[in-house]
């Protein structure tokens, strides 16, 4: 559960690499940030796919 007075890292507002933005993101949770988040429509298109092994 979200602690509501749990100090947060500020997200910095630049990452110098995507390795560094990784490293971010690796050790902070995304639900301390939703205040930050916005909403996007995606229009996805799923394929089926039918795989069979045999011996």
């Amino acid at each position: 559960m979200n602690d509501k007075n749990k100090a947060v890292d500020p997200i910095p507002e630049e990452f110098a690499s995507y390795e560094e933005a990784a490293d971010f993101w690796d050790t902070h949770d995304t639900t301390d940030y939703l205040e930050f988040l916005q909403p996007v429509d995606v229009d996805a298109q799923f394929r089926k796919r039918h795989n069979v092994i045999s011996e």
